[in-house]
């Protein structure tokens, strides 16, 4: 038997290499590239997002300041003077006659002397009353001297729900239950019969606090909180 000569494979002749190996080589180069450009729009994204949660705390510390601010400035307060002259010689009808007939009579230096003794003494005005400061301007003045937290993180935080109703209506409720609406950033519903309420990392632990002492138990569908 004669044996049979060796096939080569199709290719390059110059190089040696093969022309499927070079059409494989060129798809994953082409494939590098375009995930290097995701790669690089992502970034920028993670980037822009980073800017911007970083100018909402600035936003919120400014807000901060502005609520304190108010609640520690004192409203005046106007207290109308009462009016000296009481009686008829007060009435603008009174006539003349009256008051040149009390004029009229000559004093005594004793009467002089006496004219004012049992006058009663002036009032003194009363002081002028301030508003009580309330809880949430409180809760403003305390974040204002707690440090900044080291990473500005936000998490969704979900509830069951029975029902969709308007946004206003579930923030009064949020509200019955004592819970800060100016720190619940956002509320929507993911899923059915599914609340989510968006806030930040520092106030986490306060809400959960809150739901617990009102007996509202978190939704375990989902991941009762999570990062964003």
């Amino acid at each position: 038997m004669t044996p049979h000569p060796n096939h080569s494979l199709p290719g390059n002749s110059q190089s040696g290499i093969p022309d499927w190996f070079i059409v494989y080589q060129k798809q994953q180069q082409d494939q590098t590239r375009f995930l290097n450009q995701r790669l690089n729009a992502l970034e920028e994204v993670m980037a822009e997002n980073k800017r911007l949660r970083t100018y909402l705390d600035l936003a919120h510390q400014r807000i901060a300041e502005l609520e304190a601010q108010v609640s520690t400035e004192a409203i005046p307060t106007l207290v109308l003077d009462a009016k000296a002259t009481q009686g008829t010689e007060a009435s603008k009808y009174a006539t003349q006659n009256a008051s040149l007939t009390s004029t009229s009579k000559p004093l005594s230096f004793a009467a002089v002397a006496t004219k004012g003794k049992d006058a009663p003494a002036p009032k003194s005005k009363a002081p002028a009353r301030r508003r009580k400061t309330t809880a949430r301007q409180m809760e403003a003045i305390h974040r204002r001297f707690v440090p900044v937290a080291a990473h500005h993180d936000y998490e969704y935080v979900y509830l069951p729900s029975r029902y969709r109703e308007p946004i206003s209506s579930l923030r009064s409720k949020l509200h019955k239950l004592k819970i800060n609406n100016a720190r619940v950033l956002d509320v929507h519903y993911p899923d059915r019969q599914v609340v989510a309420l968006l806030v930040h990392t520092e106030y986490t632990a306060d809400l959960l606090a809150t739901f617990a002492k009102a007996k509202v138990v978190l939704y375990n569908g989902l991941s009762s909180k999570r990062k964003v």
